[in-house]
């Protein structure tokens, strides 16, 4: 009688942060094809400032320099005609969205919410109206709100650049494993003058001169570094 066979096991299931990253993140089948990271297309983008608010200012690692990240990537929005979603985590607790940048966001809602990721109900309708499915994700905390964003975007197809430059933590160490790991999961890191540049994509694109002006803004320093050698 000849041995009977023995059927393969299912393939366990991968933990989210270690997935194949873009299977599904491009409306393209150029930008899905395999190993083939996409590129960022200005009609499929949307930028998201996570939770920018007055209470957070004296406890994130290096403000001055998250937020001057923050501002320069809404005004270029404004300058390139990009749709912006912000949040407001538990504004009875944590404040509005600074005046630096609310200043820049004039006519823009504000989702607020309890929820640690951006990806509420409300603000799920929203980017479903917009049918973008380029992600370019901003504001604090790295190693919560903005992780936990960056996740539940992924598992829901899109791809997702998160702007090294433009985020922090209350604690350095917690940014860069945080940046780390958003890495793993698939999000794409890149520096805002990156970004605007590749969104523009020609010296001759509209408003060039003006989003070039926003990118030689003196920048404060310390600079945010990419991540911290001791997280690597």
């Amino acid at each position: 009688t000849p041995p009977r066979m023995l059927r393969a096991a299912a393939p366990a299931r991968l933990p989210r942060a270690i997935r194949a990253p873009y299977p599904r993140c491009s409306p393209t089948r150029a930008m899905a094809a395999p190993g083939r990271l996409p590129r960022l297309r200005a009609h499929q983008t949307v930028f998201m400032l996570c939770d920018v608010q007055t209470r957070f200012l004296d406890i994130i690692h290096n403000w001055e320099a998250m937020q001057h990240g923050c501002s320069i990537l809404v005004r270029a929005a404004k300058c390139l005609e990009l749709p912006v979603i912000v949040t407001e985590q538990y504004t009875k607790v944590f404040g509005k969205t600074v005046p630096e940048l609310a200043e820049h966001l004039e006519g823009v809602e504000r989702y607020e919410k309890t929820m640690f990721s951006m990806v509420t109900p409300a603000v799920e309708k929203e980017m479903a109206r917009l049918n973008r499915r380029q992600v370019v994700l901003f504001g604090i905390e790295a190693h919560v709100c903005v992780l936990q964003t960056a996740l539940d975007l992924i598992d829901r197809g899109y791809c997702v650049w998160v702007v090294v430059d433009g985020v922090s933590s209350s604690r350095p160490t917690e940014r860069a494993v945080a940046l780390m790991r958003l890495s793993k999961a698939g999000a794409m890191l890149t520096t805002y003058e990156s970004l605007l540049f590749e969104l523009m994509g020609n010296a001759k694109a509209p408003n060039f001169k003006a989003v070039s002006a926003l990118i030689k803004e003196p920048r404060p320093e310390p600079e945010l570094p990419f991540m911290h050698m001791a997280a690597l």
